[in-house]
């Protein structure tokens, strides 16, 4: 499964994959339109830098979800966010999300 979304100004895609049975791997990216102005780009930043992270948050737990205990988040397109993630190693879930 993975996330795909365009809006005026900007896209979002994240995309999950297993690189074992415990060990995932998340890659996200977020590319602005070309052409934006620095004051638009500023204007669209929080509501695609909220989406980029929902989307995270949810690819991140489909994996837990099926067996993942280590997920690596990579993210193209904002290093600020990108900044954020460092490897987390943890148990599998307490109880199912439904």
């Amino acid at each position: 499964m993975s996330y795909r979304c365009s809006r005026s100004g900007y896209k979002v895609e994240v995309d999950g994959v297993f690189l074992s049975k415990t060990r995932f791997v998340v890659h996200a990216a977020l590319d602005y339109q070309a052409g934006l102005s620095e004051a638009e780009r500023e204007r669209l930043t929080p509501k695609a830098q909220m989406e980029l992270l929902l989307a995270i948050y949810g690819e991140s737990q489909r994996g837990r979800h099926r067996g993942a205990r280590t997920v690596h988040v990579a993210v193209e397109g904002d290093r600020r966010l990108g900044g954020l993630y460092k490897v987390r190693t943890e148990g599998p879930p307490l109880a199912p999300v439904s």
